[in-house]
């Protein structure tokens, strides 16, 4: 696998992810709305929710990684959320196996199992990829969903996928400090009765050698896998 189609690829995952690849020698394509900082490879600006850019920009990729999307609820109205993120996930699984892609590796959240479990607590601790999903917004209704998704095609095509479910991306200056209130909150939770720790930080570089490594490990018997992707490191 050679050549690869980054979507988000100006995004603070996205923009390590495209630097990873290029490192170690892969052909990137950025598929993006806006431009990146800083320009690493090709950026094409694309609209996902459209089925027909979404073929054309996909044209030739041996594998995807899917990182474009609404990041996080409370940005925008949740059915805007709801509606970007479901559609653009559709559009890339469906064009991608259509057009034979090996392998797509997208980003789910940690945000499916329920975190920060603010209304339903955990059904068992610690808390694995067989933990019910509990959504509590339309952002992780759309990972959730995502999920299903992927089951549904990896089912019909023989295209491999690998969600990982990851955190909160942290890039210096500033998302740290700006972060302590809400992980202050969490450690308090965290030191609760329920008997989770949450360490609800991914940074950029770590991440992304954990999706490139996710993108290129030997097939396994199954071709859906997800896992949780916390400080870049990821089970393959």
């Amino acid at each position: 696998m050679r050549k690869v189609v980054v979507t988000g690829g100006s995004g603070k995952a996205g923009r390590a992810v495209v630097r990873d690849l290029l490192e170690v020698g892969y052909e990137v394509l950025n598929a993006d709305t806006v431009e990146p900082e800083e320009s690493l490879c090709q950026c094409i600006r694309t609209d996902l929710t459209d089925l027909g850019e979404t073929f054309e920009v996909l044209q030739g990729a041996e594998g995807v990684v899917h990182l474009a999307a609404i990041p996080a609820p409370g940005r925008y109205p949740e059915g805007e959320t709801f509606r970007n993120n479901t559609i653009s996930t559709y559009n890339v699984f469906s064009a991608a196996t259509s057009l034979g892609a090996g392998r797509i590796v997208w980003a789910s959240s940690e945000t499916t199992l329920g975190l920060p479990f603010d209304r339903e607590k955990p059904a068992y601790a610690p808390i694995d990829e067989d933990h019910p999903l509990y959504p509590e917004s339309s952002y992780a209704l759309s990972k959730t969903i995502s999920e299903e998704m992927a089951r549904q095609f990896s089912r019909t095509t023989a295209t491999t996928f690998a969600g990982l479910r990851f955190s909160n991306i942290m890039e210096p200056p500033g998302d740290y400090e700006r972060f302590l209130t809400f992980q202050n909150a969490t450690r308090g939770f965290a030191s609760g009765t329920c008997g989770v720790t949450w360490t609800p930080v991914t940074w950029p570089r770590p991440a992304a050698s954990g999706w490139r490594r996710t993108s290129t490990a030997p097939r396994s018997s199954s071709s859906r896998r997800l896992t949780r992707l916390w400080r870049g490191r990821a089970a393959i």
